[in-house]
């Protein structure tokens, strides 16, 4: 069911990208223009308007989040929906709590003042979904590969500033196996 399967970028990326830039200085740069090339939007846009399609559809193909996602009847996308999404496509992951997968997909709680009330799911309208293959992160504000710093620096800090927050932290992570 899987319209296009991530993981064998994911072992090419590991075995005979990342030993053989080790040491260039424009190793971001190579290995963003491999991630670009295999696994990223469609020419011209982004693979779908919300953060939670979109980080999917960069892993497994443009139409995927169509496909799980579609049925759901709300244009975001809840751990719930996310691990019924991979579910569905056939993929095995491991649910973890804080830090980056290695490779997968990461829900990003932006940090303010509503983290500290006392309705529990009032922090999760301030979340956001990327992807992630090793310390590269996809994200629809920008729909391209960065390395993590450049993530943060260009899409992060923007994106706390517009939503008023203080900072940023990754709620929970899918290691895609």
């Amino acid at each position: 069911m899987i319209e296009r399967d991530p993981r064998p970028v994911f072992e090419k990326l590991r075995s005979h990208v990342l030993p053989a830039v080790e040491g260039y200085w424009r190793a971001d740069v190579v290995v963003a223009t491999f991630l670009d090339s295999f696994l990223s939007a469609p020419p011209g846009g982004v693979p779908h308007p919300s953060c939670g399609g979109s980080a999917l559809s960069s892993l497994f193909g443009e139409r995927t989040a169509e496909r799980v996602l579609g049925g759901y009847g709300h244009p975001w996308t809840n751990r719930r929906t996310m691990e019924n999404a991979l579910r569905k496509l056939g993929v095995s992951f491991e649910k973890r709590k804080g830090g980056f997968p290695g490779q997968g997909l990461a829900l990003i709680q932006w940090e303010g003042d509503w983290i500290s009330r006392d309705y529990r799911g009032s922090s999760l309208a301030h979340t956001h979904w990327v992807a992630v293959v090793e310390r590269f992160v996809f994200d629809v504000n920008w729909p391209s590969w960065l390395p993590l710093h450049c993530w943060e620096e260009l899409v992060a800090q923007n994106l706390i500033a517009s939503r008023r927050a203080t900072g940023w932290s990754v709620l929970t992570s899918y290691e895609i196996h």
